[in-house]
């Protein structure tokens, strides 16, 4: 094999293996993370930097009334798992969410869990916002489930946060 085969062989399967998506796998799965979720769907990836803090997104819009989307967040320090959920809390707020229940599952078979629920209104609707967060040891993996109704989610929606694994 040449150099240069070898090298454009190598440079595609780092750019796969980044974004976690292979031929019909839509699983996100960044190398930096500790975890792992599955999209129902080819999902659009960026990384991004607030306050700080770096991450790397997945999103995929359903419909114009469903979204689904994956935050891997690197952690600088372990803290307390309440001082976390302040802070997802003021994260959502800040994009314009009103919080109604935040609760704290220290029993998870992933470790400690966050599940943050709101609601925001966009152009005149409202949407109910579902926030799960996965805190890892050096990773925290937020799930963000948009809906047009908390009382029938789709199956993409069940399924997208049942698929969280622990790498």
């Amino acid at each position: 094999m040449s150099y240069r085969l070898y090298f454009i062989t190598c440079l595609v399967v780092t750019v796969f293996t980044t974004s976690g998506v292979i031929a019909g796998n839509f699983s996100f799965s960044p190398i930096s993370c500790e975890f792992s979720v599955e999209f129902p769907a080819k999902y659009k990836l960026k990384e991004i930097s607030l306050g700080g803090k770096h991450g790397v997104i997945a999103s995929l819009s359903l419909d114009t009334l469903n979204n689904l989307r994956a935050e891997s967040w690197a952690l600088s320090n372990h803290l307390p798992v309440e001082v976390y959920a302040q802070q997802l809390e003021d994260e959502i707020r800040e994009r314009g969410v009103i919080v109604n229940n935040v609760m704290i599952d220290k029993n998870s078979k992933f470790g400690d869990q966050i599940i943050l629920t709101g609601r925001m209104k966009l152009g005149g609707e409202t949407f109910h916002v579902k926030t799960v967060s996965f805190i890892g040891i050096k990773t925290r993996l937020d799930l963000i489930i948009i809906s047009d109704s908390m009382m029938t989610q789709a199956k993409a929606q069940v399924d997208f946060r049942n698929s969280v694994r622990r790498k």
